[in-house]
């Protein structure tokens, strides 16, 4: 139980990730259910192989954030900075579903929601991001929205595929 009261204070930037326990357990559980939510989430949207974007984002995220870790010798630490990661998005999303279903928004209204949320999860990543490299906020918030950039442009080719399979433009 003090993994998710960890989990969720990370995500309320209230705990720093190093208080996550050292586990391949977790982190594989975690990621897992990053998988299994994607790949819900994405069978209610209308295009094609939607999961396989979320998953292609999250992943090319991970591999720029281990670059990022390897750059400043702090590669040791990369468990728990994943698993902060995947669980904290799992609160964020969670959360933003929940909130959405409960108060039955518009389609106006899930925009918003969600807006908030990205906002929420990469103040999140930014926290994250500045403990476990142990800089400022301002710095982690920085380093979050430019991975965040780089895996958008990364993966914009094969978004703009999966939109040409249905004929959109």
């Amino acid at each position: 139980m003090s993994v998710f009261k960890t989990v969720i204070g990370v995500s309320f930037l209230q705990k720093n990730p190093s208080e996550l326990p050292y586990s391949y357990h977790w982190l594989g559980m975690f990621a897992l259910i990053n998988i299994l939510f994607y790949v819900v989430v994405s069978k209610a949207l209308p295009q094609a192989h939607m999961e396989w974007l979320f998953l292609g984002h999250l992943f090319i995220q991970l591999l720029l954030f281990f670059g990022l870790l390897k750059y400043h010798r702090l590669s040791h630490r990369w468990l728990k900075f994943f698993m902060a990661i995947l669980s904290s998005r799992l609160v964020v999303l969670v959360v933003t579903f929940l909130l959405g279903w409960l108060l039955q928004f518009s389609p106006q209204g899930f925009v918003l929601l969600f807006g908030c949320s990205a906002i929420w999860f990469v103040l999140t990543l930014g926290h994250i991001v500045r403990c476990t490299l142990d800089t400022s906020l301002s710095k982690g918030i920085l380093w979050a929205i430019l991975v965040d950039i780089i895996s958008n442009v990364l993966i914009s080719p094969f978004l703009k595929d999966s939109f040409a399979l249905l004929g959109a433009t």
